[in-house]
């Protein structure tokens, strides 16, 4: 039996990352709504702003080693080994950080609440550094299998200890023990898993640092820009406004972290295997691109237009202010779907450095809009100066898109019209869902109500635009030869 193909590879592990994360959402969701029923948002605000420190002092260290790897065409035990070391270190020194800020009270105003907190969050990077290196083998070969197995048995275990002391304790305790189980599994399958060791090494210390050194200022860019509203705003107001801004955030971006980044992955590993040749790059970038903003367009904008039901059944009473927030956050998080890989084309050109210029100018512009618009204007100040600093580093990722590919803004156009226009119309369509006059049975009804009639608009206006355009070559073509292999598969089976 042949070896197969990179693109049935990719296409495998494309299905494992999605089955997964549809399945961690799955879980996810029905934690959030049992946690929210049973914690209060300064239960959730509490969590944030302890989570949000841990966030940021990991993503700023975070030194992507497995990228480096995983890019490598060759690798020995010496580079995993090494990886697996210095986030050893990276993981003890994150540890005796949290403790020493715990302990000071000048540090931030809310402290003295945080402090028992902080102090069982400190064991989190200690244990995650532990986390066997071998595992990126599996990734690099294209086998998404282990990383399948070891998340969905890492989130069955902690969701079954966060729910149970949740109803137990009823404090924001069984949410942080709960992420610690989850690490602790992580680490324990990993090596159950792989039969790889790794041992304690810096013999290549110089050769991942090359590559890694300007990501760390990417990721602590990331983590400065990505935290400091939830910062300010407990600060400033109260811990449960920083849990209610969370909650949005997360609703909000729901399509992005559990969809959207696992594809990514697995989009960064086949593009490192073309980066050698700017034109199939430029083409598999782009055939992935438009096939995924037109999968996940009108999930993002679905979110937006149906907040209040979403956050009625999910989330229940005492937090009604989430809707206006979440519909902010899924526009935002929407548009910039059509940038969408502009992080994994510059890694796979190890462009690093072109990526640490990017996203300090839109960190800094991201930290400026925040602390002008919250302290000048309040929370809505802030939420729409960030949308305008989103859509401004929007267009710089599709300039560099432009330049790094050798194409042009008709190429990177091409393919985004449909799905634009159709989530347009679909938005429209259910936002004037209440003149059909439907007999008026709870909010399941009307969720039902506008996710099916919003589907029907995309997918009707999508194909009409196709039919329109000559049936050209693009997302519509593939997804139709898809849907007549079914058939003809389907038919088969029957004669048989």
């Amino acid at each position: 039996m042949g070896v197969p193909s990179i693109k049935s590879r990719l296409t495998l592990g494309a299905t494992f990352m999605v089955g997964l994360q549809f399945f961690q959402r799955f879980l996810g969701i029905i934690s959030l709504a049992i946690l929210a029923r049973l914690l209060t948002p300064d239960d959730f605000g509490v969590v944030t702003v302890v989570m949000g420190l841990y966030a940021i002092l990991s993503d700023s260290t975070r030194m992507n080693f497995g990228a480096k790897i995983i890019q490598m065409p060759e690798h020995s035990d010496s580079h995993i080994n090494t990886a697996w070391t210095l986030n050893m270190l990276r993981g003890l020194v994150i540890f005796l950080l949290i403790m020493f800020l715990s302990i000071f009270p000048s540090f931030y105003p809310k402290i003295a609440e945080l402090q028992p907190a902080m102090m069982l969050v400190a064991f989190l990077p200690l244990v995650e550094s532990m986390f066997n290196g071998g595992m990126i083998v599996y990734e690099k070969e294209i086998n998404y299998r282990p990383k399948f197995i070891s998340a969905t048995i890492t989130k069955l275990v902690a969701f079954t200890v966060t729910v149970v002391l949740a109803w137990w304790l009823r404090s924001y305790w069984a949410m942080l023990i709960g992420l610690l189980s989850g690490s602790i599994c992580s680490v324990a399958s990993s090596y159950i898993l792989s039969r790889y060791r790794p041992r304690f090494c810096l013999h290549e210390w110089r050769s991942l640092f090359s590559f890694t050194g300007w990501l760390m200022g990417v990721n602590v860019c990331n983590a400065i820009s990505g935290r400091i509203a939830v910062f300010l705003i407990a600060g400033n107001l109260s811990l449960a406004k920083a849990g209610i801004f969370n909650m949005a955030v997360e609703l909000g971006r729901l399509v992005e972290s559990h969809i959207t980044f696992p594809l990514l992955g697995v989009l960064y590993t086949g593009l490192s295997k073309s980066n050698q040749e700017v034109e199939k790059l430029r083409e598999n970038y782009l055939r992935a691109r438009n096939l995924l903003v037109s999968l996940l367009l009108p999930l993002g904008l679905g979110v937006a237009v149906t907040g209040r039901e979403l956050v009625a059944i999910l989330l229940g009473d005492g937090w009604e202010q989430v809707p206006p927030v979440l519909a902010i956050f899924s526009v935002s998080s929407s548009l910039a779907l059509y940038c969408l890989g502009t992080d994994q084309v510059m890694l796979a050109l190890a462009r690093t450095r072109t990526l640490f210029n990017r996203q300090l100018f839109g960190s800094c512009l991201i930290v400026i809009t925040t602390t002008i618009g919250l302290l000048g204007w309040g929370l809505w100040g802030m939420l729409f100066l960030n949308l305008a600093a989103s859509l401004t580093i929007a267009t710089i990722n599709l300039n560099l898109l432009i330049r790094n590919l050798e194409t042009n803004g008709r190429a990177m156009a091409k393919g985004m019209l449909a799905p634009l226009l159709a989530g347009l119309c679909m938005v429209l369509a259910v936002q004037n869902i209440e003149y059909l006059q439907l007999p008026v049975a709870g909010v399941w009804f009307s969720l039902l109500c506008k996710a099916v009639l919003g589907a029907a608009v995309y997918i009707a206006v999508h194909v009409i635009i196709w039919l329109l355009s000559g049936r050209p070559e693009s997302v519509e073509t593939e997804l139709a030869a898809i849907v007549r292999g079914y058939i003809a598969k389907h038919r088969n089976g029957e004669h048989r």
